[in-house]
């Protein structure tokens, strides 16, 4: 399964960390400041559940996302306030590759529809 976590902060950096850390495919949609970080100290965990220390985690850019193969989860950790913005930065590589509308898909997710639940516009 390819895992896509849109955001490497807190949240992300942790959880899309946990998964890499025990063997699973994850790549972390970041801008290209966050992407010089990681490449330059690697993803460090800081937790009460045990430190990690990891290697340069992969990354792609949103201009990127169109040349990768689809995703089958897309997992958004960021900020409310961002909410828009992260999902604009894979939305229409995700309409593409799924053939679904990705207007329909920001404003879904606006409201916290989820694209398989029923009734979704972003089905």
């Amino acid at each position: 399964m390819r895992i896509l976590i849109v955001g490497a902060g807190a949240i992300g950096g942790y959880f899309g960390g946990r998964l890499k850390q025990a063997g699973r495919d994850v790549t972390f949609l970041v801008r290209p400041r966050r992407a010089a970080q990681l490449e330059a100290t690697g993803l460090v965990i800081r937790s009460p559940r045990g430190d990690a220390s990891l290697g340069p985690p992969p990354v792609v850019l949103a201009a990127e996302l169109p040349e990768r193969p689809p995703f089958d989860l897309i997992v958004l950790s960021c900020k409310a306030y961002d909410l828009d913005d992260a999902v604009a930065s894979f939305a229409e590589s995700y309409a593409r590759q799924t053939e679904r509308d990705h207007e329909a898909l920001v404003r879904a997710v606006r409201r916290g529809q989820l694209p398989g639940d029923p009734g979704s516009p972003a089905r």
